[in-house]
């Protein structure tokens, strides 16, 4: 009987395929299109398998080469291999810059403890992800944790829609056990907000009581306090066109006041609010107009919030970086007297948007709407106190 022929051709065999005789076994090879090596389908004398794995892999490698990212080998992608990958789909997305910083590192976390995991091994190995969470939470990082688990869901839906995974395969993330997240951040009172206020007005730079305010009557985010303008400029309507066609574009359509209200277009969701200018938060006695006007000063800008000496990076008039605003603020807050939050960490700026978020609902203003939410899930959120303050019962 004639030696079998290397390499014998099947009518039936799937591309990319090699088949190889030594002696009286047959072992089938698959060639990577992507370097051109032959590697093992592992599948000795077995046709049926090592044609069902060489479907498998040639289905999963067009659709990565698609999507224009790589694999290092024939078990799929590692965890390391699709991160690029899923940090420019929340790019396409439009997600907000902080939110893909977020993400970016998260993921940094994830790739250094399984980077070299491969997808499918993952999904399998529930006790590996859940030690890794566990890990992070037992150093103290819970709220970590919890972004951790719902990022590496998210990683795994992008995954399963672009084809580096299967459908069926469930993200070990989902299977774990949630870890308890504590809120250690203080919520920030009337009052503790008063007694910082008063100290920037005297102490600091008008800025920073005038981002106060602003944040406080607008309920609105840093980064959209940061951007409002007096008025809309000839430079609006192309930043709103091209924000409307997902088009990149220099400058975000800002808030700007017109027709006795102020329009707003976050820039972490993009929903549109337009505040009435004569909206008054009773708390306080302030209305959003009487706000606005007190912005105003001898300094040509803009902007509501800008500077009003020179710096090394900013003249008068430029407007001042969110950051900057935060960062001024704490520093109003640590200068004022006999404030104390222990055992928790002290409230940030982003704390004014949960205090008027709870002053305009006790006023009985629609405060999803004010704060641009989708969902009432997500104002309730800013509804909690975290043990700031008594919740009378009405008899």
């Amino acid at each position: 009987m004639p030696r079998p022929r290397s390499n014998r051709s099947f009518i039936d065999r799937p591309d990319r395929v090699t088949v190889h005789v030594r002696g009286d076994d047959v072992h089938f090879g698959w060639v990577d299109p992507r370097d051109g090596k032959e590697k093992s389908l592992k599948a000795k004398n077995d046709r049926a398998l090592a044609y069902a794995r060489a479907r498998q892999l040639n289905s999963l490698v067009d659709a990565q080469l698609a999507a224009g990212f790589a694999v290092a080998a024939p078990g799929g992608p590692t965890l390391a291999d699709f991160v690029p990958v899923y940090l420019k789909a929340l790019e396409e997305r439009g997600l907000a810059q902080n939110t893909r910083r977020s993400r970016k590192s998260l993921c940094g976390i994830w790739v250094a403890r399984v980077g070299d995991q491969t997808l499918d091994d993952l999904s399998g190995d529930v006790r590996l992800v859940d030690g890794v969470l566990r890990a992070v939470a037992g150093e103290g990082k819970n709220r970590t944790a919890v972004a951790m688990r719902s990022c590496l869901i998210d990683i795994w839906r992008e995954a399963q829609a672009r084809g580096a995974i299967r459908s069926d395969l469930p993200s070990p993330a989902s299977i774990a056990r949630a870890p308890k997240a504590k809120v250690r951040r203080a919520r920030l009172t009337l009052d503790d907000f008063l007694t910082v206020y008063e100290v920037a007005r005297r102490d600091f730079e008008p800025r920073v009581a005038n981002a106060m305010a602003l944040g406080l009557v607008t309920a609105q985010r840093r980064q959209d306090v940061a951007l409002m303008q007096f008025k809309r400029g000839r430079d609006w309507l192309p930043a709103w066109m091209a924000w409307q066609q997902d088009d990149p574009h220099p400058t975000h359509p800002y808030p700007f006041v017109d027709d006795e209200c102020l329009h707003i277009i976050q820039l972490k969701t993009g929903a549109l609010v337009r505040i009435p200018l004569d909206l008054r938060l009773e708390a306080v006695g302030w209305t959003v107009r009487e706000v606005v006007a007190q912005c105003r000063d001898r300094v040509a800008s803009r902007f509501m919030v800008h500077h009003t000496h020179r710096r090394t990076k900013s003249n008068p008039g430029d407007p001042v970086h969110q950051d900057t605003i935060s960062r001024s603020f704490a520093d109003a807050r640590d200068a004022a007297p006999g404030l104390a939050w222990p055992g928790k960490t002290p409230p940030t700026f982003h704390e004014i948007r949960s205090l008027a978020e709870r002053l305009y609902r006790e006023q009985g203003v629609d405060v999803q709407h004010l704060l641009g939410h989708r969902e009432a899930r997500m104002t309730q959120v800013y509804d909690d106190y975290r043990g700031a303050a008594w919740r009378e019962i009405k008899a």
